[in-house]
């Protein structure tokens, strides 16, 4: 009997250890896929940093391309406005020195045919 208690106690402590190290080797794959996942996570708050500081460089620029199409369109209306100030200006010039001529033709013309 003594003989069959010390057997069944070494299958106790044979279980025991087997238990034991399936403990230790699920702990440790636990700890190892805990430490991926870290990475992973750290990794990935990289990359979103990343992201985050393109997407306010790009916003920077659209609003900068934004700004350079709004001036270019405001020199076009400017332009335009100065072209047609510019066509007034001349065309009256044009009248003037048509009214100048004519009344200088007169001048002339008009004392020749009287007697």
């Amino acid at each position: 009997m003594k003989d069959f208690n010390t057997i069944i106690s070494l299958l106790n402590l044979a279980g025991l250890s087997g238990v034991g190290f399936f403990i230790y080797y699920l702990f440790k794959g636990l700890k190892e896929r805990i430490g991926n996942l870290s990475k992973l996570a750290e990794e990935q708050r990289q990359t979103l940093d990343v992201v985050r500081e393109r997407a306010i460089e790009v916003d920077k620029l659209s609003k900068y391309y934004k700004q350079t199409l709004e001036d270019f369109q405001d020199m076009g209306t400017k332009l335009e406005k100065r072209r047609n100030e510019l066509i007034e200006e001349l065309e009256n010039v044009s009248k003037r020195k048509d009214e100048k001529l004519e009344n200088w033709y007169r001048r002339l013309v008009i004392p020749s045919k009287c007697p």
